[in-house]
């Protein structure tokens, strides 16, 4: 898991990441249609909003993220190629024991300065794994660990990978 918002879950209903917003279809956002092709780049963020180093791959996720599309005044315009209402009504969910009942090698790779490194999650998400699970905090990263650190997640997957054994049949 590569910085998962998973902290303490409910005891009754499990791991809730993300709290579902009530889904009405009359509500829904649509795509907003940009003048020009900077006007989003310029707006562009990422989530959650943390500092960033490499400016060069904000920009380059944020041209890599636009279409052409409408606009309202008949012309042509940008939008975005993500649909700004999917995450309307979006929850993750998983039961209590989930980590416990894993028939799989899990490992935990955090940004040292990730939100989601910060209080009781860790330490309930060790609590669960009971030492059968490495936990790495990759040095000077956020959330967006690709970004921040890419020579040091690199180096952190392959060496999760070339350490953990092949199973057949568990």
């Amino acid at each position: 898991m590569v910085d998962s918002p998973l902290g303490v879950p409910d005891p009754h209903e499990g791991y809730t990441v993300i709290k579902a917003k009530p889904a009405n279809p009359e509500q829904k956002r649509s795509a907003h249609v940009y003048q020009t092709k900077e006007e989003p780049i310029t707006r562009f963020r990422l989530l959650p909003n943390q500092p960033g180093e490499h400016l060069y791959l904000l920009d380059y996720i944020a041209r890599e993220g636009l279409r052409r599309a409408p606009a309202s005044d008949g012309g042509e315009g940008w939008t975005w190629k993500f649909d700004p209402g999917e995450k309307d009504g979006f929850e993750i969910h998983f039961e209590r024991d989930l980590l416990r009942a894993a028939r799989c090698p899990l490992a935990f790779i955090y940004g040292e300065k990730s939100m989601f490194a910060q209080g009781d999650g860790i330490a309930h998400l060790q609590e669960q794994a009971r030492g059968r699970s490495p936990f790495v905090m990759i040095p000077d990263a956020y959330h967006h660990l690709m970004m921040d650190q890419p020579m040091a997640f690199i180096s952190t997957l392959r060496t999760l990978l070339s350490a953990w054994p092949v199973r057949f049949g568990v």
